[in-house]
């Protein structure tokens, strides 16, 4: 709600004269920038002065500002002091809070049961977060006794109940799937929806699945077009590949090849089928002018995933002809030669053979051929490793690039290095990697910038990355 300069100037002189209500609420303005300029060090102030009152929201808020560094160096200990003071006069929030720096070992001694005790003083409160959370660890299993699906439902049932999105698309998913709850394809379809309608876009994915397959509602091929369509302007990439099978079948909508091979190729970063079926489209010339090569790109990338159309690629050469096209120097027979060699294509088993034509063709700039050569070498030449990974990836492959990522990161065969990881993970997330995204907000976490982690995990929830919304529905950082 916009506040007008009146009630402003209004909000900061009771807040001089020491009204607390009106001093949290100004700590709130600064901290957002609503109506004023913003400034988190003035943010800090004015929670600072309300908490010392004893005003418990501000005693919440300044714990938070601790805990994120807003305005003031970050204090974890600090952090937790202002929680629990405003957690044991009921707040659910700081309640909420408080569990989480139990149970990350934040300010305090890792304690997963009194993490979750306060988690469940929180989720009695009707705090839909905590009530995730608490779903979620008896679900997972996790700082409980033993696993229980029935109370995981009933926790993620009350938060649905209360309209949290992600709560409902958990619902849906124990309905179908029939864990905690007899499994009933209506009641799942029907959560499923209540959380399309917010907007969710795996749930809006979902709604088009169960139209598709008349799962829990009648089969209707043109409600699945427009609750995939949903979800996938949204980058859901279940959705895209959905939309890409309602086009080619003309199911729901005219056919058309054109529209059907570009939403495979959206979602081909997640479904190796959909690799298989560009390659498909360009080897039939579906939507496309024929082209045996840009197929066979397409089939080898299927390969690197599993998913390798073999009797297109042994159709193309006998084993002869491709043998003599890799010592003539062609990249791809190369490559071709180490992947027969490695899985035993029409040949024997040869491991040392497959390095051999690999790192060939890996020599020549061919990406996928430099990314085995990196595989090869991880464990027994680390500097070999990553420098075939960086070859790969500086070409502009993502999977190279979040491999990198990973390995600094972890510390994987590596020293371990936050900033070489945010590095590599921003290339492939400026190429459109919704994945990096997130690990981008772990990496900034593990820095200790909560600030910018809270930024790059919102990016990533926003694109729809599943485990992004599940750690903002867990561990919210923006509660005023």
């Amino acid at each position: 709600m916009e506040i007008n300069e009146l009630e402003i100037e209004k909000l900061k002189s009771d807040a001089k004269q020491g009204d607390a209500e009106a001093q949290c609420r100004l700590s709130a303005l600064y901290y957002s920038g609503d109506g004023v300029e913003q400034d988190y060090r003035e943010a800090f102030k004015w929670s600072e002065r309300a908490a010392k009152q004893g005003y418990v929201p501000a005693q919440h808020n300044l714990g938070y500002l601790y805990y994120r560094g807003g305005g003031v160096k970050q204090d974890y200990q600090e952090a937790a002091k202002w929680y629990k003071k405003a957690a044991e006069q009921g707040n659910a929030w700081a309640q909420c809070d408080l569990g989480e720096l139990y149970y990350r070992g934040l300010g305090v001694q890792q304690d997963d049961d009194e993490a979750f005790k306060w988690y469940m003083k929180a989720a009695e409160q009707d705090n839909t977060a905590a009530q995730i959370i608490v779903g979620r660890w008896y679900r997972f299993g996790i700082g409980v006794a033993k696993q229980d699906y029935q109370e995981a439902f009933k926790w993620y049932k009350k938060a649905a109940e209360l309209g949290n999105e992600y709560a409902q698309s958990e619902v849906a998913l124990m309905y179908y799937t029939g864990k905690g709850v007899e499994q009933d394809d209506k009641e799942a379809f029907k959560w499923s929806m209540k959380a399309a309608e917010q907007g969710y876009a795996i749930s809006q994915s979902c709604v088009g699945d169960s139209y598709s397959e008349g799962k829990g509602v009648e089969q209707d091929y043109c409600e699945a077009f427009k609750w995939y369509m949903k979800a996938a302007e949204q980058g859901e990439e279940t959705a895209q590949f959905g939309l890409g099978k309602l086009y080619s079948e003309g199911k729901g909508v005219k056919q058309d090849y054109q529209e059907a091979l570009k939403w495979y190729k959206k979602s081909a970063d997640k479904f190796a089928a959909a690799l298989n079926i560009v390659g498909d489209f360009y080897n039939e010339g579906k939507g496309v002018e024929k082209d045996v090569e840009e197929a066979y790109k397409w089939y080898e990338k299927a390969s690197l995933c599993g998913y390798a159309k073999r009797e297109f690629l042994i159709a193309q050469k006998d084993f002869g002809e491709w043998l003599t096209a890799a010592r003539e120097g062609d990249v791809k027979a190369q490559y071709h030669m180490g992947e027969t060699y490695s899985k035993g294509i029409k040949i024997e088993e040869n491991a040392r053979e497959a390095i051999k034509w690999y790192t060939r063709a890996a020599e020549n700039g061919y990406i996928e051929a430099q990314i085995k050569v990196g595989e090869w070498y991880l464990d027994e030449d680390n500097d070999e490793a990553v420098k075939w990974y960086k070859k790969a990836a500086d070409q502009g492959s993502v999977k190279a690039q979040m491999e990198l990522g990973k390995l600094y990161s972890q510390g994987t065969n590596v020293t371990k290095d936050y900033d070489e990881a945010i590095k590599w993970y921003k290339k492939a997330a400026d190429q459109g990697n919704r994945r990096a995204l997130f690990k981008l907000g772990i990496s900034y976490e593990n820095k200790g910038d909560d600030e910018e982690a809270f930024k790059w995990y919102k990016k990533a929830a926003d694109r729809g990355d599943k485990l992004a919304i599940n750690y903002l529905n867990e561990k919210p950082l923006n509660k005023k």
